[in-house]
């Protein structure tokens, strides 16, 4: 009996340093791809939460009063969640400023990652249009918002007039702040950099690529696992295309659900991929199964405002499950030495390290990276990584 268990514990020792050296070769093959993701995380938190990135001729502007939507001239301190009627109507908020003397005469800027809306900047009670694409088209912002200011010098009343269109129209987690035009916050040009610049270089990456390999597959149908990443990586593509924004201008108020069903659909097809190039005989019809329920969800949320809470839990949930499942997949698969499984396994670890900050701030929970989201930069890295593992078999 004794001999049974070192055998076993001999074994399980061993399976370990096969996970831990199929690891590093992942990590050796995409130690540059890694660094640089754990860089762009760590700056991004660091430069929109600490202290240090916020300019010193700023103010942060916390106290505020609403009117409108059901707020009339309710006193406000921020950051908050305002729960604000379920249909489509005007916030204003303001609030009395007093410039420091370094500032007068000088442009000014107000900046503010919050709320996810239309907002229009309002000086003195007079509503300032904004001269923006995002205004033209129709567009959700996706960024933070940066309104230029005449030169002021005193005190003055400054405001923002938001057009409520959906639940997270209310949440303002992140106090505007009021600075220099040539001074702006390091934090806000890191948002704006990642929200402006990241979408829609990640749903280029992720729609050649599934292209690129719907090809392989339609040329070749004995290529599966390609025809599976195709699918993953055009269904992933729409989160892309929601953070970017032309979702909300081609479907109106349903851009939510149909971005939630993208991400959903992403999962069983990683799920058949793993399964495929694996040689897995493991059936896929409970996450088939779990499809169907998200698409009723989505379906009887679409366009409803008070629905929000509804199909955004349980997007989230599903993407959950299936990081969850592919990843003990991916371990055991590199415990058996199995080709590319460590690769595959540095990929979804991409993808869990990125996503999380995006889903608490979807959910309501605090923005933990200032307006930055980074969920759309996991999804490119992944696709890259393992893009690049299908590849070598060519």
């Amino acid at each position: 009996m004794h001999s049974v268990g070192n055998i076993d514990g001999d074994a399980e020792d061993g399976q370990r340093g096969t996970l831990l050296v199929g690891v590093c070769n992942g990590l050796m093959r995409w130690w540059k791809l890694t660094l640089v993701m754990l860089g762009i995380v760590a700056m991004v938190g660091l430069a929109t939460r600490s202290p240090e990135s916020q300019s010193t001729n700023s103010v942060a502007l916390t106290r505020w009063t609403a009117h409108g939507c059901g707020l009339e001239g309710g006193p406000i301190t921020l950051p908050t969640r305002l729960k604000l009627p379920p249909e489509r109507c005007e916030l204003l908020l303001e609030t009395a400023v007093e410039l420091p003397p370094e500032l007068w005469g000088r442009p000014l800027l107000l900046t503010t990652p919050a709320p996810w809306a239309h907002v229009r900047p309002v000086v003195d009670g007079r509503v300032l249009e904004v001269d923006s694409l995002a205004a033209v088209l129709g567009l959700r912002p996706s960024s933070s918002h940066a309104f230029r200011l005449p030169p002021r010098a005193g005190p003055f009343t400054v405001g923002l007039s938001v057009t409520n269109t959906w639940v997270p129209a209310g949440w303002l987690r992140v106090a505007p702040r009021l600075g220099a035009m040539d001074d702006v916050d390091t934090g806000h040009r890191v948002a704006l950099l990642v929200n402006e610049l990241g979408p829609p270089l990640g749903f280029a990456t992720l729609l050649t690529l599934a292209v690129l390999y719907a090809g392989i597959f339609l040329r070749n149908r004995a290529h599966v696992a390609e025809g599976y990443f195709a699918g993953q990586t055009a269904s992933a593509s729409l989160y892309c295309l929601f953070q970017w924004g032309p979702l909300g201008a081609l479907m109106g108020d349903v851009d939510v659900a149909v971005m939630c069903m993208g991400l959903c659909t992403a999962i069983p097809f990683a799920v058949a991929f793993t399964h495929a190039q694996f040689n897995l005989h493991v059936s896929a019809r409970p996450w088939l199964v779990l499809l169907g329920a998200d698409a009723l969800v989505a379906g009887l949320s679409a366009g409803r405002y008070e629905l929000y809470f509804a199909v955004l839990p349980a997007t989230v949930l599903t993407i959950a499950l299936g990081i969850f499942y592919v990843g003990g997949t991916l371990v055991q698969q590199t415990r058996k030495r199995a080709p590319h499984a460590g690769t595959f396994l540095i990929g979804w670890s991409f993808v869990g390290v990125t996503a999380w900050p995006d889903f608490i701030a979807y959910l309501g929970g605090p923005d933990l990276t200032g307006g930055a989201r980074i969920g759309h930069l996991g999804l490119m890295a992944f696709c890259i990584v393992q893009s690049s593992a299908l590849s070598s078999a060519y």
